[in-house]
């Protein structure tokens, strides 16, 4: 008798982890309409440029190390569905800090990163939760656009995602450089993708906890003639990162994203003295819920 209650408890536990494992749970990396979240996004980058090998000029170019690290503060009030089932996060920049060096030595940060702060980036998303428009109204600059790109990052960009514990689905990319920029807009050729794979399911209280780990692949490339732009690029990104995401609420808890660069810078125009130079570093980005 004692050995068929241990046979038959051990089937009730096996079915029952086996229940809790295939169980399939819906992220949504967006946040859920109708509430106001405060977040801290910090992204650190580490470039170094060189001329490239065998490259012809008579001025040569000295390599370069680049470290950039910008921290911005947040509040997004996500706003109710409309009769369509779209909806709005209107992210309002509280405070943004930058700052800068270049061989070791500080550069100075120019006085419009800090003009960013108050400024208001709208996230437009559709009935699938999906981000199908990102807007700064009438505000414009490299601060905003820096911005932009930084948050682009830490906020949805993606379709939620039905996986069970151990499952994985590879998505398109949507990929901003984490360079500043300055100039004129100019078309980039992207093309990447990330494997997402639910790693476990935690529970806080009744909510539920997902727990993804990501593997990013991209190539980032722009012609050396497109217009207002001194040069072009080629570059590969991979990186991995990780995301706790609150199922029940749609808040993305923490997420962070380490990669790494390669690439070759190409002279804008024939006329320039410039050798080609291969650029290689690393970015992070983190973002946490502030409570």
């Amino acid at each position: 008798m004692t050995l068929r209650l241990l046979a038959l408890s051990s089937l009730m536990l096996s079915a029952a982890v086996g229940g809790a494992q295939t169980e399939r749970v819906t992220v949504r990396m967006a946040p859920a309409p109708n509430q106001t979240l405060h977040q801290r996004t910090t992204q650190d980058t580490e470039l170094t440029t060189e001329t490239e090998a065998g490259a012809g000029s008579d001025k040569p170019i000295p390599a370069m190390a680049m470290s950039m690290r910008a921290v911005v503060d947040t509040t997004s009030a996500v706003g109710p569905t409309d009769h369509d089932g779209h909806y709005s996060a209107r992210v309002t920049i509280d405070a943004i800090t930058a700052t800068a060096t270049m061989n070791g030595r500080e550069m100075p940060v120019p006085s419009q990163v800090t003009a960013a702060a108050t400024q208001v980036i709208t996230f437009s998303y559709d009935e699938n939760d999906k981000v199908i428009d990102v807007s700064t109204g009438d505000s414009a600059g490299a601060a905003i656009d820096a911005a932009k790109q930084i948050l682009m990052r830490a906020f949805a960009t993606v379709a939620p995602m039905t996986l069970s514990v151990g499952e994985s689905v590879t998505l398109p990319t949507a990929v901003n450089l984490p360079m500043p920029s300055g100039g004129a807009a100019v078309p980039m050729g992207i093309a990447g993708e990330t494997r997402y794979t639910l790693i476990s399911v935690t529970f806080d209280g009744a909510d539920r906890i997902a727990h993804l780990a990501s593997h990013t692949t991209s190539r980032i490339t722009q012609a050396p003639a497109a217009p207002g732009s001194p040069f072009g690029f080629d570059m590969t990104m991979m990186g991995d990162g990780k995301s706790d995401v609150n199922v029940d609420r749609g808040i993305v808890l923490h997420a962070e994203q380490r990669s790494t660069i390669e690439g070759t810078l190409h002279a804008g125009s024939a006329g320039m003295a410039m050798p080609n130079m291969r650029t290689h570093g690393t970015f992070a980005t983190v973002s946490d819920l502030v409570k």
